[in-house]
């Protein structure tokens, strides 16, 4: 039985490192389109009317400007949820290393 304690020990840190390794990717991944999209919103408010390209008129930049906002808004509650589940994460990882050493799995933790 302790072979198979072990065994399911160290299955456990490799999906623990495994969905550790994926929530940390996603978080930095929205963190960086988080980040274009605040710039882009940034861009458009301090675009004053006389800097405006001719290719906008002033509905086309307000649409923009809700889009963005909306984009952000939403990209901002996302990683506020990658937050939650990335602390989550790094407790099983933690459960996992401990399971493992008590099985006598050390090499695996």
């Amino acid at each position: 039985h302790a072979f198979l304690i072990r065994q399911a020990t160290i299955l456990s840190l490799e999906t623990s490192t495994i969905t550790l390794n994926r929530t940390i990717q996603a978080f930095l991944d929205l963190s960086q389109s988080y980040m274009k999209s605040l710039s882009e919103l940034t861009g458009i408010f301090e675009m004053n009317s006389e800097n405006l390209p001719m290719i906008f008129t002033s509905q086309e930049l307000y649409d923009e400007m809700v889009r963005l906002k909306i984009k952000v808004k939403s990209e901002k509650h996302q990683l506020l949820e990658l937050k939650m589940l990335y602390d989550y994460s790094k407790k099983l990882m933690e459960s996992s290393i401990e399971a493992a050493f008590l099985a006598g799995a050390e090499s695996a933790s």
